[in-house]
């Protein structure tokens, strides 16, 4: 049982981390992204109790119709993947993971009150996101990134196929603390998860550690892509 409840913390954490970070993709464009340029590396660690349970890094390297593709190396198993998002940002692969429809579950523009939900099936579980924008705020990330610019997301996590310790039915329920960065780095940079059957201790804290400049070819994405 606790295995089956950390792979779904992993599962959650993995589907609020890549998203644009105050406009929609279409206002914005992509190119304009850091996240989006194959010169950055970026690397996310995810600490479960003073333990680094995940540490992967995301590379941008092509686009195939309307879908971008990333490099996905994992750290700690050494395993070499691939992350695949649509041009809105919606997760739809990430190593092993898959999910279907694609993840996605922010509204456009970005603005203080705005809602946010949906349902999105994993590879393992069935999903469902109720929250909101809550305000704008600095975030303090390891050096040398530092203080940078965020937006707060406050939602609840609902697990509707797994079972939560403790409990007879399934339903397991995390709440959520999301910080986006706010442009050129445009990308989720903190997560706090906090279950709500452990009196709403935090159980998980993915963010973004590190972003490298590296020297490669460039990559185009082509034209501005479509809003939702």
């Amino acid at each position: 049982m606790r295995t089956i409840y950390k792979l779904y913390v992993l599962i959650v954490l993995v589907i609020c981390t890549f998203v644009p970070a105050s406009v929609s993709a279409a206002d914005n464009g992509l190119a304009g992204s850091m996240f989006t340029d194959p010169s950055y590396v970026f690397r996310f660690e995810t600490n479960d109790h003073g333990n680094v349970v995940e540490n992967y890094t995301l590379q941008f390297t092509k686009q195939e119709g309307d879908r971008l593709v990333f490099t996905y190396r994992n750290l700690k198993t050494g395993v070499d993947g691939e992350a695949v998002f649509t041009r809105n940002l919606d997760l739809c692969v990430l190593g092993s993971m898959q999910y279907k429809p694609c993840a996605s579950y922010l509204v456009y523009p970005m603005v203080v009150g705005a809602k946010i939900g949906g349902n999105f099936t994993s590879t393992i579980a069935e999903l469902e996101r109720d929250g909101k924008v809550v305000g704008q705020e600095a975030i303090e990330l390891p050096a040398p990134i530092g203080k940078v610019p965020a937006w707060r997301i406050e939602a609840y996590l609902y697990n509707k196929t797994s079972t939560a310790p403790g409990s007879s039915s399934p339903g397991i329920r995390l709440s959520e603390v999301i910080h986006y960065c706010a442009p050129p780095i445009g990308v989720v940079c903190s997560v706090v998860l906090r279950s709500m059957f452990r009196g709403n201790t935090v159980v998980a804290h993915r963010q973004l550690v590190e972003i490298t400049r590296v020297t490669r070819p460039q990559a185009s994405i082509g034209a501005s892509p479509q809003g939702n």
